[in-house]
């Protein structure tokens, strides 16, 4: 387990030092929908998402309390306070695949 965190620590790592962004004109001709969704202490800040979202035609935007990964799977079914977050998450990705 911990072979494959770092192995995948790496490859992220890699992938945020090497991205090159998309300019607005591009953002804007996407055409399909797009939901951004982030925590609010995740490493992009929310005022980014925020100007992705309003950027992208047919966008939605969530954000959830919390920081990375915490709005998504299994980390979100351990510990206090977060019974009922990973339902919740669920729900709104289902009903954003229609």
């Amino acid at each position: 387990m911990k072979r494959g965190l770092l192995t995948m620590y790496h490859r992220d790592s890699q992938r945020m030092i090497n991205f090159s962004s998309w300019n607005e004109e591009e953002i804007r001709s996407i055409q399909v929908p797009v939901l951004v969704s982030i925590g609010d202490q995740d490493v992009v800040r929310p005022e980014a998402a925020v100007e992705l979202y309003r950027l992208l035609p047919k966008g939605r935007l969530a954000i959830f309390s919390g920081g990375h990964g915490e709005c998504l799977g299994k980390i979100m079914t351990v510990g206090p306070g977060t019974k009922g977050k990973a339902d919740f998450f669920v729900t709104m990705i289902r009903e954003f695949l229609g």
